[in-house]
């Protein structure tokens, strides 16, 4: 079964990924960050938000640290 998770980086931020495992998770935070997982692998946290509805995409969220969102 496939769970939100929710995976910082110290540098990079934040993004809500929908991934069956922790690697899966890092997987997908680094291709929305446009960066290779192997090299962020070891700096990120994982939180794990809950279990993912069946087919559910998550809107992508992502956070750059020092960056301000407008709206």
């Amino acid at each position: 079964m496939k769970k939100r998770y929710k995976v910082t980086h110290p540098t990079l931020g934040e993004s809500v990924v929908v991934a069956a495992d922790k690697l899966g998770a890092v997987s997908a935070a680094a291709k929305n960050w446009g960066v290779a997982w192997t090299s962020i692998a070891r700096q990120c946290e994982f939180e794990v938000l809950g279990e993912a509805v069946k087919g559910e995409k998550p809107k992508t969220v992502t956070r750059r640290k020092g960056k301000t969102v407008s709206g």
